[in-house]
């Protein structure tokens, strides 16, 4: 099965402030084959011991609300990466969440939302 696949760099940075966690891309994923998959891979700068936590997803809905998991969506993790498999007859076509950091102190950081959007078969990746 076709699959567009993305990678993202999760930085947490201890020394800034207020803003913690960015992304590298940071704009808007865009999927246009049947299955999506998007890994994020934490990259850590400063000195502060961080992971993913257990649920490093927060989906939110378009108003910024907290909301379950949509379906068609699964979700891998382990402390440095989480993956998000996007199955595109199943899921909505946009999609919406933060990206949590949780510290070894138990602080927990979050992300602007991602925006993760279905595009038309042939429609690139675009961002």
């Amino acid at each position: 099965m076709d699959t567009t696949e993305h990678e993202v760099t999760v930085t947490f940075d201890s020394t800034t402030t207020p803003r913690k966690v960015t992304f590298t891309p940071d704009s808007p994923l865009g999927i246009s084959t049947p299955r999506g998959l998007v890994t994020f891979n934490l990259e850590l700068k400063g000195n502060f011991e961080a992971r993913f936590p257990s649920n490093p997803i927060q989906w939110v809905n378009e108003s910024r609300q907290p909301m379950d998991p949509p379906s068609g969506v699964s979700i891998v993790r382990n402390d440095t990466s989480t993956s998000i498999t996007i199955e595109a007859g199943q899921a909505p076509e946009k999609l919406s969440f933060y990206v949590i950091v949780q510290t070894q102190a138990g602080r927990f950081f979050g992300s602007d939302p991602t925006i993760v959007t279905m595009l038309p078969p042939g429609g690139g990746q675009g961002r």
